[in-house]
């Protein structure tokens, strides 16, 4: 029983007991004593009377709601905006100019509580912020754009880099015609530089070395060569378990000899079984690929001559512990045979040519243009040295099987679009065919950096996974909202300063929790999965990033909001209380009648007439 049932039966009971107690008076007195008729029936009726007015002023009917769509002036709002897009309440978050004609309120959900009746809304400016986005809730939103500011509107970069390894810096730029980016190192230095297209589009390159965090810069200057802003671009420089490899081939090669020797130079765990003819072999290690061999193995590298050396108990254990979580990189060193070709398609590769023919192509790497950048760059005053090796890498010879076309990841791509090698997903580990023979030729070439890159490619895809790091919102800002998914048991995140907050993720949506960052700087996020660092910028960093990061998440909404429906009828709009004075006053002016009508000796016989 709700309270508007519990109250009327209330007075509904309490107006039975007076109409009784009036006709139970009336028939006591004697007949020459009682009133005229119509004085009764006045009090009789004046009974529930009372009791309806007492229960409108204790809850008053509420009043039909009115759709109306309300105008959210946010961050960069123009009157000249806002005068086209009139039409509804015009209320001003925080981050708006000063309005004479808005309202101001904290935040959108203090808006929306005191409006009720609102049935959309029109965002006009930069967009909301974080804080206000999930009050739009399922409401319809139009949104005003205001344009976006001259800098760097978009920036991403990796969240981790393994030390030694080379990284990336993608981006955009609005409002800089004729420009140039240049990312430079902690010291000042500059590292990569590209003049930027008519797209403003631009992809810089970097390296790190030891493990630990530090911070890039990323400079955009003008036409005349000024500053027009400054981005930091913060890596994080992991301290990772080397790789534990294991290198089977069924013959000896210069192809062998380079690769074994860039995983020696790369630090990692290696074994090898290498056979030289008439049937002994060059082993360390493990005789045999038992299941707890394989699974002390992060990655197993064998050529084809090697996989159908094995035995079908032996290929049998290294697919279990591909199901497991390892990594297998086949090497197409000679053209495959039958048996070969049957387990290649058990494995999901369909190849379409025999492999007894060769092509030479040119490898695509991450940076096609890596030497034109780094001389262009080389040329400006304060630039670091070039390397030596500026010139065109040779190309690679590699077996033709017909990779194009196949339900699988590129692993390796040439320039031709041609591909190279290959992997697919073999329940929680990944199995990749390779088909180059002689990437060697890079490192004779003078290019030992590009013969690196490709191995550590391959081998940091096909590897055994190891920790699952949270994520992480790609920018933040002191103040301003992050989301920090994937967290597994407690969390908590230390501040640059040593001050701890704990998180409380939200199993039912992805285990994420928030979090607002009070300083910039390297935070510390702790949870059972491990503990992994992320940067906040400075407050004045940035501001065409963030306005362009507030712009997609408000069209985003307006989006999903419009896929949704379109806005409510008035009917359904939630009604508003009434107002309870009116009702109040009636009760009063009743109550003074009824209590007149009880005690006035109009139309009552004198008593002492009698």
């Amino acid at each position: 029983m709700n309270p508007a049932t519990s109250v009327a039966v209330i007075l509904g009971i309490a107006t039975l007991l007076a109409i009784a107690r009036l006709l139970w008076r009336q028939r006591r007195l004697a007949a020459e004593a009682r009133g005229p008729r119509w004085r009764l029936v006045l009090q009789l009726i004046g009974q529930p009377a009372l009791a309806g007015l007492l229960y409108l002023t204790m809850l008053p009917p509420p009043l039909p709601g009115k759709a109306d769509t309300l105008v959210v002036a946010t961050a960069d709002a123009t009157e000249s905006q806002l005068r086209r897009s009139a039409g509804g309440s015009l209320v001003a978050l925080p981050e708006a100019p000063p309005l004479p004609s808005a309202v101001r309120v904290p935040d959108l959900a203090t808006a929306l509580r005191q409006r009720p009746g609102t049935s959309g809304l029109r965002v006009v400016g930069a967009g909301l912020v974080g804080r206000d986005q999930d009050a739009a809730g399922a409401l319809p939103v139009d949104f005003v754009a205001a344009d976006l500011p001259r800098g760097i509107v978009q920036l991403a970069s990796p969240a981790q880099v393994p030390a030694g390894g080379a990284f990336a810096v993608h981006g955009r730029a609005n409002g800089v015609p004729g420009g140039r980016v240049e990312l430079r190192d902690p010291a000042g230095l500059r590292v990569d530089a590209q003049s930027l297209p008519a797209s403003g589009r631009f992809q810089l390159a970097g390296s790190v070395r030891v493990p630990g965090t530090v911070q890039f810069s990323l400079q955009l200057l003008d036409a005349a060569g000024g500053r027009v802003e400054q981005l930091a671009v913060p890596v994080w420089i992991a301290q990772t378990r080397p790789p534990r490899v294991l290198v089977l081939a069924g013959a000896a090669g210069p192809e062998l000899k380079y690769l074994r020797r860039w995983i020696a130079d790369a630090g990692m765990q290696a074994d090898a079984r290498i056979g030289i003819g008439g049937g002994v072999q060059l082993r360390s290690g493990p005789a045999s690929l038992t299941a707890a061999d394989l699974g002390q193995l992060d990655v197993v590298i064998l050529d084809a001559r090697a996989w159908s050396g094995l035995g079908a108990g032996q290929r049998q254990a290294l697919l279990e512990a591909v199901r497991g979580g390892l990594g297998v990189l086949l090497r197409a060193d000679t053209a495959p045979d039958a048996a070969l070709r049957a387990d290649l398609r058990r494995l999901g590769f369909q190849l379409r040519q025999a492999g007894r023919e060769t092509g030479t192509a040119a490898v695509v790497f991450p940076r096609p243009d890596l030497g034109e950048v780094t001389a262009s760059a080389s040329a400006a005053p304060g630039a670091a040295q070039p390397p030596a090796q500026a010139s065109k890498p040779p190309d690679v010879s590699y077996r033709k099987l017909g990779l194009a076309g196949l339900d699988a990841a590129p692993l390796l791509n040439a320039q031709g679009g041609q591909l190279l090698a290959a992997w697919r997903a073999h329940g929680r580990g990944r199995v990749g065919l390779w088909t180059p023979l002689d990437s060697f030729r890079l490192v004779l070439a003078g290019h030992p950096d590009l013969h690196a890159q490709m191995w550590s490619r391959a081998l940091a895809i096909l590897a055994r996974p190891g920790q699952t790091l949270a994520t992480v919102d790609a920018h933040a800002w002191p103040g301003e909202r992050i989301t920090l998914c994937g967290l597994t048991g407690p969390a908590q995140v230390t501040a640059p300063d040593g001050q701890p907050t704990s998180l409380v993720p939200d199993p039912r949506a992805g285990h994420c929790a928030g979090y607002w960052p009070r300083q910039p700087g390297w935070h510390q996020l702790a949870h059972a999965g491990g503990t992994q660092p992320f940067h906040v910028h400075q407050a004045a960093q940035g501001r065409a990033l963030k306005a362009a990061g507030q712009a997609l998440a408000t069209r985003q909404l307006a989006m999903f909001a419009g896929a949704a429906g379109s806005r409510p009828p008035a009917e359904t709009v939630p009604a508003r209380r009434g107002r309870a004075w009116p009702w109040l006053l009636g009760l009063l002016a009743c109550a003074a009648a009824l209590w007149w009508l009880e005690r006035a000796r109009l139309h009552l016989p004198d008593p002492a007439a009698r």
